[in-house]
């Protein structure tokens, strides 16, 4: 239905007009031959051809349109203009060279047929434009053009039946958008005007009783009309990347119809009260925890419908592990992701371990990213064998000593641990035990900012049998590597910020090992310098790939 507009309306608004001002313009010509400033009026008559011309080239998408009339019919239309040029051209030079004859008049409508050719012109816009007004009652509308300017936005006005407004060019400019026009269309299902120009929608909007679909993502626009918490079908509210928008209006909580909610976490600071009301809801990015009736994490409790990814943010406010198990993330089948975050320390430590324990999330949860945690251990549930989790970021959770047991998920496959500044170790207990432990499924592994960690060993030649990425980063006291010799399936391997590593394993790396990256580790740096006569230059020469500190190494590899 979308394709009706482009062949549709863009027909009968924006070059309707343009059509009807060619049309002028030739009628123009009659009185042109006959007017005492004839040069000047000849110059206006061809800018404004040009500017329809001009016009025409702006409007992207004429490739969408695959209806035969409707590309018949455009065919028209530019074979229409390129005759008005050739019309007016043949003005010029007739104009031009014989201004000064006293019969130019009558001999120019004789010698060259002008009228004739001139009422042909007239007969042809008048076929093209008849094809076009058929479209007024059209139903669904998509801007194609970059510049919707305001006639356009009247000839739309004239379309009270329209169910669809879709802009389909980022950085269209729409300029300010008349309460008119929101009083006229009563009937708009869709509103699309992602990435245009947009700063604010009128109060009138909530008039649109029939709204179900509101898009003005990517947009300057900073904040919405309290009026919108009256569109009570409304399912769709898309807000994302809108970097100046303000708090969402109170009352958002009644739209009880809505489906998807879309902001930028980044940009959203808090979430209106009771927003557990909207107990349909299948998107919502983020929900900030008060301390505060209509704030706490409870109000998650009736959204069973939730999906996608969700960040719950300032978790520090939850009293108690009991208001932590009411928000009931075990019954929220259809998320995907899930970001748990504490937002400063909390002073009892314990309690922070309770309430992450009671933060189980569904088994069907594949991502999960806890920052900022402040208990020493994690709980039971995030290394348990069958938890299905692909993707698991531990970030910054300062007062964590051991590190779970993980390499008993059998479904993971990236894991970035950082800012755990209180681990030492990572030994045998971080594979875990048992029938399929040892990561069987791990291929990218990121430890950084480990500012405590001074060991890793223990891993054994039946661990991490598909690891592709290892990245160490930050560990600054990091002394030894395990064997990744027996790492046979990595590919890429990266040491950063690592200065009181010494050298690689003794063992050497694996002859999967295609690139190795070492940046901002001195000593490490001068074992490996084939000009220094490293200590482990030959451990690394048949890397295909060996870059320090910016520097690619020459190697045998390549020589060969």
């Amino acid at each position: 239905m979308a394709l009706d507009f482009v062949s549709g309306f863009i027909v009968s608004s924006l070059l309707q007009e343009l059509v009807e001002r060619v049309r002028a313009s030739v009628a123009d010509t009659i009185s042109l031959a006959c007017s005492w400033n004839v040069k000047e009026e000849l110059k206006d008559l061809e800018a404004s051809y040009i500017n329809v011309l001009s016009m025409l080239h702006n409007v992207d998408g004429w490739d969408l349109i695959t209806s035969q009339p409707h590309q018949n019919w455009l065919g028209d239309v530019w074979r229409v203009c390129y005759k008005i040029n050739d019309f007016t051209q043949l003005l010029r030079v007739e104009i031009l060279d014989k201004i000064e004859d006293a019969s130019f008049v009558t001999s120019l409508w004789t010698r060259w047929g002008v009228c004739r050719r001139q009422r042909d012109l007239q007969n042809e816009l008048n076929r093209v434009i008849s094809f076009a007004t058929q479209y007024r009652n059209a139903r669904h509308l998509s801007l194609l053009c970059q510049n919707i300017s305001l006639p356009i936005w009247k000839h739309i006005e004239k379309c009270e039946g329209l169910r669809t407004i879709l802009s389909l060019h980022e950085r269209t400019l729409v300029g300010e958008i008349s309460d008119r026009l929101f009083l006229k269309l009563q009937s708009l299902r869709v509103l699309h005007l992602r990435g245009t120009d947009i700063t604010e929608l009128p109060e009138t909007i909530g008039t649109w009783k029939h709204l179900r679909f509101l898009d003005v993502s990517r947009t300057r626009i900073e904040e919405l009309p309290s009026s919108i918490v009256d569109l009570h079908g409304l399912q769709v509210l898309k807000l994302d990347h809108c970097e100046l928008l303000l708090p969402l209006p109170k009352g958002i909580e009644n739209l009880t119809q809505l489906l998807h909610l879309e902001v930028d976490v980044e940009v959203l600071k808090s979430m209106p009260p009771r927003i557990g009301n909207l107990i349909n809801l299948h998107t919502l990015p983020a929900f900030f925890v008060r301390r505060k009736d209509g704030y706490r994490i409870t109000e998650l409790k009736g959204m069973k419908y939730l999906q996608g990814s969700i960040c719950l943010a300032q978790l520090q406010n939850i009293e108690d592990e009991a208001e932590a198990r009411e928000a009931m993330l075990s019954n929220k089948p259809f998320l995907k992701r899930v970001e748990l975050k504490w937002d400063r320390k909390s002073h009892d430590q314990s309690l922070a371990e309770r309430i992450l324990t009671s933060l189980k999330p569904h088994e069907n949860l594949e991502e999960l990213q806890v920052t900022g945690y402040d208990g020493a251990q994690f709980p039971g549930w995030l290394s348990n064998a069958e938890c299905k989790l692909s993707s698991i970021q531990l970030l910054k959770c300062h007062r964590c000593r051991i590190l779970p047991a993980l390499g008993q998920l059998q479904h993971l496959v990236a894991l970035h641990i950082e800012g755990m500044q209180r681990v030492e170790y990572v030994n045998h207990q971080f594979s875990g035990s048992g029938l399929g432990a040892g990561f069987p499924a791990l291929e990218l592994l990121k430890f950084k900012d480990m500012t405590s960690l001074t060991q890793w060993e223990g891993l054994q030649d039946t661990q991490m049998p598909r690891l592709r990425d290892l990245v160490i980063e930050g560990c600054s006291q990091l002394i030894a590597l395990p064997s990744l010799n027996l790492l046979t399936s990595l590919v890429k391997l990266e040491v950063s910020r690592c200065p009181a590593l010494q050298a690689l394993p003794e063992q050497g790396l694996p002859f999967s090992l295609k690139e190795l990256i070492i940046q901002r580790s001195d000593s490490l740096k001068q074992c490996c310098l084939p000009e220094c006569q490293g200590t482990d230059w030959e451990k690394i020469r048949a890397v295909p790939e060996v870059i320090i500190d910016g520097v690619q190494m020459p190697t045998s590899a390549q020589e060969g």
